[in-house]
């Protein structure tokens, strides 16, 4: 429990009023997403009801609030614990974040939300703020050489912000790359990374989504087609209703690992091939121009135009070090 700002703020990373605005923050974004998304879903759920259903209003938006929270902590669950927070229980966050709790209480009563949810709201926001599921966080790469490395490895971290003089942040080994014997060479984009990943693959992300969402879609389709044709013929009632609920999961899943084998084959390990070859100008000529074109897309798209201007260049070696290519001149523009 904080029980004084002034000391903890001389002492900490992030002081002690800037750790309750970004709990406040967090808290507000949990809450914001949980009730819209479940108004959303409440109201789809009301236009698809036949005109003579019978509802009870509240009620039904506490079910969907419910399941909106319980789908949270299902993203939490499977994003894992931040290290460090561990041991962050509800006590915790009802001692620590008292004032925060009572803004939520306040803003649940101004919206007309079910007041006897409370305890589910700190509940999820519980195993909310442990996990490494974020609403709001930033990536720090950190990549190099370590002290008796021979090839250099690369490892992303995220942050969101500090709870409690906690630092919530966890280390992405799962997007970990070291170079050697198993992995000779890996271009790996962070950040806005679409254009990036269009030409390692081949296909736009959105437009790969797009395209294995009409797959599920036209499989969907066809076998409603199949089971009225079905019925139509007179087939038995149990065939017609097998093949209606026919789980085609395993057909969807082997369409995308196709897609993959096929982009993995025809161009992302012809690129990454490419790479093994270069010489240290080649690759740091070949990431200026990666980030160029992603500028270049942002320019000319709809989208806001956020990747830009001079783009600072560097090396890292086993015999120099970090190194300079490219960089600006802040001076000059003081």
């Amino acid at each position: 429990k904080v029980t004084d700002f002034k000391a903890l703020s001389n002492t900490s990373f992030l002081d002690a009023y800037q750790q309750m605005d970004y709990l406040d923050g967090e808290l507000a974004t949990y809450y914001n997403n949980v009730k819209v998304a479940a108004k959303d879903n409440m109201e789809k759920e009301i236009d698809a009801m036949d005109d003579y259903d019978f509802f009870n209003e509240e009620d039904l938006l506490r079910q969907h609030l419910k399941d909106c929270i319980a789908g949270v902590e299902a993203l939490a669950s499977d994003a894992d614990v931040n290290p460090g927070l561990e041991d962050v229980g509800e006590k915790e966050i009802r001692s620590y974040g008292k004032d925060s709790l009572e803004t939520l209480k306040e803003r649940i009563e101004e919206d007309s939300l079910p007041k006897d949810m409370f305890d589910d709201w700190v509940s999820g926001f519980t195993n909310y703020i442990r996990s490494r599921f974020y609403y709001n966080g930033t990536g720090i790469v950190f990549v190099g050489y370590g002290k008796n490395d021979i090839f250099p490895t690369l490892l992303p971290t995220y942050v969101s912000g500090a709870f409690n003089n906690r630092l919530r942040y966890y280390l992405d080994t799962d997007g970990m790359y070291a170079i050697g014997e198993d992995c000779s060479a890996s271009i790996t984009p962070f950040a806005q990374s679409d254009v990036m990943i269009t030409l390692m693959k081949g296909i736009a992300p959105n437009f790969y989504e797009k395209v294995t969402d009409l797959n599920v879609r036209s499989l969907s389709e066809e076998r409603k087609k199949i089971a009225d044709l079905l019925k139509e013929e007179g087939v038995d009632e149990a065939i017609v209703k097998r093949v209606s609920d026919l789980d085609t999961t395993d057909i969807e899943k082997k369409h995308s690992e196709s897609m993959d084998d096929y982009m993995q084959e025809e161009y992302i390990d012809g690129i990454v091939n490419a790479v093994e070859s270069f010489n240290v100008e080649d690759m740091a000529n070949m990431a200026e121009n990666l980030v160029s074109i992603t500028g270049l897309q942002r320019h000319f798209s709809s989208s806001d135009e956020t990747v830009g201007g001079p783009i600072d260049v560097a090396v890292i070696t086993r015999a120099e070090g970090f190194v300079w290519v490219r960089h600006k001149d802040f001076i000059k523009n003081l």
